[in-house]
């Protein structure tokens, strides 16, 4: 699913079709009708999650069946901004647990980047994360190289820490809430921006089905889904609750921009007033 792409012929024996993954698979998917003009299914094997679809047959040969195999999932970066990726809780306290991708942007001159297959793998939720890729983050649409093994006599659960700005906890605090994407939907988004100042950049995630496949399409957003005033003559904190996302907003008339920092967390607002040390 993740190759060169490329059409095999095949003269098959019966009307089923059975695929695995790698050159030397240990594992073959249940068999798959081919016979039938636009058949579907989705399959996961290896740590792969793959999706089997039949197309027409061309006119010059009407009995010729063409079966498509490729990635269940697809990242499609549509802004101009590099971004990185992972399954919630890839980077965990126990270190490496899961790799961290990066999803390049459409180039200067508005050429669109290409979608990445993606899979959950192993991952501990079914639910994603997106992040602005920090600046010593090579953004080459790539999945970050495994970790060096751990020391001898140390735990093969521990790992060296995150390189870089994924130290110490500040790449933590760039994540985007968690969101699902095994089913065609939106999703409005608030990234913070490197760097802290209580900035952020919103975004609006797509998830459109084409076929037995979904597309996760990332499009920057030109408004935010709410703007928010405060009139009550203190400055305030804006936060969901259960989301550490804060958002400022002064007592100067000016419209704050907000959105839900957790997709899957109730819509529930907490204010709180900021006092003169700027605590809430």
């Amino acid at each position: 699913a993740d190759g060169d792409e490329g059409t095999l012929p095949l003269l098959l024996s019966g009307q089923r079709l059975s695929v695995a993954v790698g050159a030397t698979p240990s594992e073959w998917s249940k068999p798959f009708a081919c016979d039938l003009t636009a058949e579907a299914a989705s399959i996961a094997l290896g740590g792969k999650e793959i999706g089997l679809s039949v197309l027409a047959p061309p006119s010059t040969a009407p009995r010729t069946r063409l079966l498509i195999v490729h990635a269940r999932l697809r990242l499609l970066n549509r802004t101009r901004r590099p971004l990185v990726f992972r399954p919630r809780g890839g980077y965990t306290a126990l270190g490496w647990a899961l790799p961290v991708g990066v999803l390049a942007g459409a180039a200067a001159d508005g050429a669109p980047a290409e979608p990445l297959p993606f899979h959950f793998g192993d991952a501990p939720e079914r639910l994603l994360q997106i992040a602005i890729a920090p600046p010593d983050v090579v953004a080459d649409g790539g999945v970050a190289p495994p970790p060096p093994p751990p020391p001898p006599g140390t735990s093969s659960t521990k790992g060296p820490p995150p390189p870089s700005t994924a130290a110490g906890g500040a790449f933590e605090k760039l994540w985007s809430g968690g969101f699902g994407i095994d089913a065609p939907g939106e999703y409005a988004l608030s990234l913070p921006e490197e760097g802290g100042g209580g900035g952020f950049w919103y975004v609006t995630v797509t998830v459109e089905a084409l076929g037995p496949s979904l597309l996760v399409c990332v499009d920057e957003s030109a408004v935010a889904p709410y703007s928010i005033v405060n009139e009550c003559g203190w400055p305030v904190l804006l936060q969901q609750r259960g989301c550490d996302q804060r958002h400022i907003c002064k007592p100067d008339g000016a419209a704050v921009d907000f959105a839900w920092g957790e997709p899957t967390l109730p819509p529930a607002l907490l204010v709180s007033p900021i006092g003169a040390s700027g605590v809430a």
